[in-house]
């Protein structure tokens, strides 16, 4: 698989992006429903606690927490004697707002949503945590909470600024404690915090690093493994070779113009991201992918970590709008600010990306062990 010089990128399908038309609104009580309401507000005989509808909800979760687990017990007798491990996809979409998704994720807006049928349907067959909060409120500090564990005021105690950071730092990572307990690891997309992603955990990387370039949606050049710059994006070189680089409003008409002559950095991390899940499962060296002393297979953990709907630019790491390749269905809303259509345009096109992921697993027959 060619990565560096003038090497050929995968052609990722476009999303499939949904009909426009918009999601009914759904409300809640705090009244005991689903697996709680037929036990006085307790899910089952060995549940902790009383779970309301807003957090334990049949058509959501199966049952709160505590009581999915309980009701598991063989699930949960495998993976203690090492039988069971599941492969892990976890898809990180930066700066996208709560509320901004349609009826899974947020309730009682008014004017209803932008429509994701792809996430809704995502949250409503795992299961939503309610109360729970991000690591920070802004994408550095939260991501390294997430690859740390470590709470952002713990931060200054174990050395650490809360922004990127290099293997030389002795830190534990997600991907190196998964690795470390029999995972191949993978990372597609933004890797930030972590600066060389290959020494600090994961076995395969494609995507950006630094975290102030990762705003250019266009670049020329993304990163592979260990290397910097060492993919070349051959379609955006263009946009200085015409004199549009730095000229946010021209560079943006050219990509949208003709989508499918540019490097969208979010079109080649889907594309090795799907390539590397399929070939994952037929073991293809590339992938890393191998099998445990017994002959069992590794499981995985994939990190897809989407930049979007982060503001970003075109040709450069200027936070100069929404980048995206096609308004699709918002085009229409002319009364909209351009800002806002493609703010729009790019949630729905992440939705449609989310729906790539899964529909790969759903093919390869791996959906209930992942």
């Amino acid at each position: 698989m060619p990565v560096s010089g003038k090497a050929p990128l995968p052609s990722p399908t476009p999303a499939q992006q949904p009909s426009s038309q918009a999601l009914p609104l759904t409300g809640f009580s705090l009244e005991p429903a689903g697996p709680a309401a037929a036990s006085g507000g307790r899910c089952n005989a060995g549940c902790a606690g009383t779970h309301w509808k807003h957090i334990c909800m049949r058509d959501i979760c199966q049952g709160c927490y505590q009581c999915t687990a309980l009701s598991n017990r063989t699930q949960l007798d495998k993976q203690s004697k090492g039988h069971y491990r599941p492969n892990l996809l976890w898809i990180m979409a930066d700066d996208l707002g709560y509320g901004e998704g349609g009826t899974a994720f947020a309730f009682g807006a008014p004017r209803g949503r932008l429509r994701t049928p792809n996430l809704d349907k995502f949250a409503k067959e795992g299961m939503r945590f309610t109360r729970s909060y991000a690591g920070y409120t802004v994408c550095g500090p939260s991501r390294t909470s997430f690859m740390t564990g470590y709470h952002s005021g713990k931060f200054t105690e174990k050395g650490l600024s809360g922004m990127a950071f290099g293997a030389e730092r002795n830190v534990s990572t997600l991907p190196r404690l998964l690795k470390a307990a029999g995972y191949t690891t993978a990372v597609f997309g933004k890797s930030d915090p972590l600066l060389a992603p290959v020494n600090q955990g994961f076995d395969y990387f494609i995507g950006q690093v630094d975290q102030v370039q990762c705003h250019d949606m266009y670049p020329r050049a993304m990163d592979f493994s260990n290397g910097r710059g060492n993919v070349d994006l051959v379609g955006n070189w263009q946009l200085r070779d015409r004199g549009l680089e730095g000229n946010a409003t021209l560079s943006r008409g050219a990509c949208m113009a003709h989508p499918k002559d540019f490097n969208y950095t979010e079109e080649v991390t889907q594309g090795y991201a799907m390539r590397w899940l399929r070939g994952w499962s037929r073991r293809e060296p590339w992938t890393h992918a191998a099998a445990n002393p017994d002959g069992r297979p590794k499981p995985f953990f994939v990190y897809k970590s989407y930049t979007v709907p982060h503001a970003g630019g075109w040709g450069n790491s200027n936070e100069d709008g929404a980048p995206v390749p096609d308004q699709g269905v918002f085009a229409k809303e002319t009364s909209w600010p351009e800002v806002e259509r493609d703010h729009a345009a790019v949630i729905f096109y992440l939705d449609g990306l989310v729906g790539q992921l899964v529909g790969v697993l759903k093919v390869r027959r791996r959906r209930s062990s992942n």
